[in-house]
This record gives structure tokens, C-alpha cells and sequence, in this order.
């Protein structure tokens, strides 16, 4: 990145008083799509009972959708829960993109909604990718409410704030109309990410182009600058962060 830095008045003056304004800048190259830092997802698919049929079909068609609008320096694991949780693909880079969804098509429904289990499972996915500065983001994604492990909201929103904290958000999308929103809206709030609302899951890869869209052009995050002001200049206020 190139660092630009201009002041409204120049030169600034040696002696007396001014105000003055100092604008920052940070420019990306022209080619910084080619140069982001890799992306790191987790898609926990719900995989319960209610899914079959049209909306496990939809889904799986908008994940395989994601792993393909993904680039090969990107990263995914994938997990589905029901009663149990199931790796069906462990964290890699996508090389191979056809295997992956392939993957994804031999998903098999299951009973009940195990969903911090499925939730947690991919979440410990993401945070072992030994990769720096790689953005990482976790798609909650759910028909139903949780019936099986933990389901105090509470205890949710704090896996979601704590995983925050260790750079890893959620975004949770409710598929359907059974889903609790309040406890997925909370989720994604205190994860850091956003919720959707998929009344037919063919609105599914929407929702997945729209949440990737504007990460797929990151070239930086969480970036600090630090200015220090020789003696006589004095810093008033931040007009824009």
C-alpha cells in the first residue's frame, strides 16, 4: 500500500497560530485483487432433518456456488451438523474445487440440530489455519433452532464475541421461517458479521455474493497508522476514521 499524506495549507507555518487539516491517505495498487491476503471460510451447513429435500439441495448448490466464486489461494472447511457434526472437507486451500464439491453433494440429512457443536467444530477449523494476515469468516448457516448442546443464547453471543476477538467472525443466515431470529441475528451482531433472512433458499447465492463481494477485494484489515507531530503541532480532533 502507498501512504499519502497532504495538508490543506502548505507550507505550515514555523510561527503564530493556524488551523490546519492533515489528510491520510492509503492507496491500493491497481492489481491488488491478484495480491489480498488469502481469504479463510468455514461454512457450518445445517444438515438436520427439516433441511431435506429443495433446501439441502439449494444449499449445497449455493455452497458449491461460494467455493467456486472463491480464488485457488483462498481457504475453506466445511462442516455439517445434525445430531452429530461431520467434517466433510478439513481446512485446505482450493486447488481442487471440483473434489470439494463433490463433497459437499455426498451430504446426507440427519435428525435433530446440534448447532454450537457444528458451529464450534468449524470455528476450531478456521482458527488453526496457520496463515497470516488471512481474513477469516465462519457462514452459520440454519433452518431450525438448536435442540441438542448448548442453546442459551447467552452462551452463544459469548462464543461469537470471543471468536471475534481472535479475529474470526460469524455471520449466521436463517433459512426458511422456523429458525429463532433473535438468537441468529445476536449471534452474527456479536460475532462481528451479518444476518440474512432466506425466505426460498435459491436466494442463497445472493446472500453469498453479497457477503463475499466487497471481502474479495480486501488488501488489508485491522490497519493501524500512528503520527507523530514535532513540537509546536498540536492534534485536535479526527474528523473521519
Amino acid at each position: 500500500m502507498k501512504l499519502e499524506i497532504k495538508f490543506e495549507k502548505y507550507p505550515v507555518l514555523s510561527t503564530g497560530k493556524e488551523s490546519n487539516h492533515l489528510l491520510v491517505r492509503l492507496k491500493t495498487p491497481a492489481n491488488a485483487m491478484t495480491q489480498r491476503p488469502p481469504l479463510v471460510i468455514g461454512l457450518a451447513i445445517d444438515k438436520s432433518w427439516s433441511m431435506k429435500g429443495e433446501k439441502m439441495d439449494s444449499t449445497i448448490e449455493a455452497a458449491s456456488y461460494l467455493v467456486n466464486w472463491l480464488t485457488r489461494n483462498d481457504y475453506v472447511a466445511i462442516i455439517a451438523y445434525s445430531a452429530d457434526v461431520q467434517i466433510i472437507q478439513p481446512l485446505t486451500k482450493l486447488t481442487d474445487k471440483g473434489m470439494i464439491v463433490d463433497k459437499l453433494r455426498s451430504i446426507q440429512v440427519g435428525t435433530s440440530t446440534n448447532l454450537s457443536g457444528g458451529w464450534l467444530q468449524t470455528l476450531r477449523a478456521v482458527e488453526s489455519a496457520p496463515i497470516p494476515n488471512s481474513y477469516r469468516r465462519l457462514i452459520l448457516l440454519t433452518d431450525g433452532q438448536a435442540t441438542l448442546g448448548i442453546k442459551d443464547p447467552a452462551q452463544l453471543k459469548k462464543i461469537a464475541a470471543d471468536h471475534l476477538g481472535r479475529n474470526i467472525s460469524t455471520t449466521a443466515i436463517g433459512v426458511g421461517d422456523d429458525f429463532s431470529e433473535e438468537t441468529l441475528r445476536e449471534i452474527s451482531v456479536a460475532g462481528g458479521g451479518n444476518f440474512y433472512f432466506i425466505a426460498n433458499p435459491e436466494e442463497a447465492p445472493e446472500i453469498f455474493f453479497k457477503e463475499f463481494g466487497d471481502i474479495g477485494a480486501l488488501y488489508g484489515q485491522a490497519v493501524e497508522i500512528k503520527i507523530t507531530f514535532p513540537e509546536g503541532l498540536n492534534f485536535v480532533e479526527l474528523l473521519n476514521d
